[in-house]
């Protein structure tokens, strides 16, 4: 099992507290449409399901990090001594691992992905400012299509946000069903 994201916090804290290293690292991590996961299979397969999940993911994780369940599909590891670098390179190479992992339950294969967060803060920082710009560094992952890893600031380009929220406004059903329906046929 691992921690919850109260122990996660305290750890983030003291590290940014007491940790010599110049950066530390926190990324978030999403299991991406668990929600609907959850409906088609049920509870019992749901839980079985993110019980795997945190295996693999604290298999990947270096001696120096650690892992945490913050809430149902929602994940967080601390990343000591990780410059942004380093943390995208170590969340990329987490969310192709995870996404390739054989994922079962019963005789049905379930194939995840997952989306990213990053955020980085000099030691002595403050911890709960990275972790926030995590967080919103994950929304923009989940706005941005899923699947992916996305750093804080990244998207922060306030045209380019409004532009991914408004991505559909003018769209209507003909757009999306016409073209469906003239490939089925």
């Amino acid at each position: 099992l691992l921690p919850n994201r109260g122990s996660f916090v305290e750890q983030l804290r003291w590290t940014f507290s007491s940790e010599t290293a110049e950066n530390v690292a926190c990324v978030q991590l999403r299991v991406d449409y668990f929600s609907r996961f959850a409906v088609t299979y049920g509870r019992r397969a749901a839980d079985a399901l993110l019980q795997a999940f945190a295996v693999q993911l604290n298999k990947l994780c270096p001696t120096t990090a650690m892992a945490a369940r913050f809430a149902e599909a929602h994940f967080a590891v601390l990343l000591p001594s990780h410059n942004e670098a380093d943390a995208v390179k170590w969340a990329e190479t987490a969310r192709k691992a995870l996404a390739e992992f054989g994922y079962k339950f019963g005789d049905t294969a379930v194939q995840l992905t997952t989306s990213c967060g990053i955020a980085v803060g000099q030691a002595g920082g403050d911890a709960d400012e990275v972790l926030d710009r995590a967080s919103a560094a994950l929304a923009a992952s989940e706005r941005s299509g899923h699947n992916c890893v996305v750093r804080h600031g990244q998207y922060d380009d306030s045209a380019a946000d409004a532009q991914l929220t408004h991505l559909f406004d003018r769209t209507t059903a003909g757009d999306v069903a016409t073209p469906i329906t003239l490939l089925l046929r």
